[in-house]
């Protein structure tokens, strides 16, 4: 079976910080890194990374902001591998 575990770190960049990243904006804006770790029947796994930025104008939600950031961690995966990532995340979820 597939071993993926998911790690996730939320925080805020102030606008500097932001700035850094390319981002203009001139107030604070909560984020949520994703780091999974996934081995899908090989010798050597994978460690992907995925952010998400929350638009000022939307309320954070840990859910959303998890789910952004694991989506942009997988987005160059083939197809089989992404819905494995999913299945995985969502099962998480449901514990």
């Amino acid at each position: 079976m597939d071993d993926i575990k998911f790690e996730f770190e939320y925080y805020d960049l102030t606008p500097c910080e932001l700035g850094s990243h390319g981002i203009n904006s001139l107030v604070p804006r909560r984020c949520v890194d994703a780091t999974i770790e996934a081995n899908f029947g090989t010798d050597r796994g994978h460690a992907l990374l995925g952010t998400s930025v929350c638009s000022p104008k939307d309320n954070f939600r840990k859910s959303k902001g998890r789910k952004l950031a694991v989506a942009n961690a997988i987005q160059e995966l083939p197809k089989e591998d992404r819905k494995k990532i999913w299945e995985a995340y969502f099962d998480m979820c449901k514990e």
